[in-house]
């Protein structure tokens, strides 16, 4: 029982992770343009 919780518990994390560093490299991509831009 407290394995699957741990499972599910790493799966969330697994997929907040992903998430967080798709939204990091937008907001890269986007200073990268302003700074090419300036």
């Amino acid at each position: 029982m407290v394995l699957l919780f741990t499972l599910t518990c790493s799966q969330d994390f697994l997929q907040a992770a992903v998430q967080l560093e798709a939204a990091l490299y937008d907001l890269v991509k986007v200073l990268l343009a302003e700074v090419v831009r300036g």
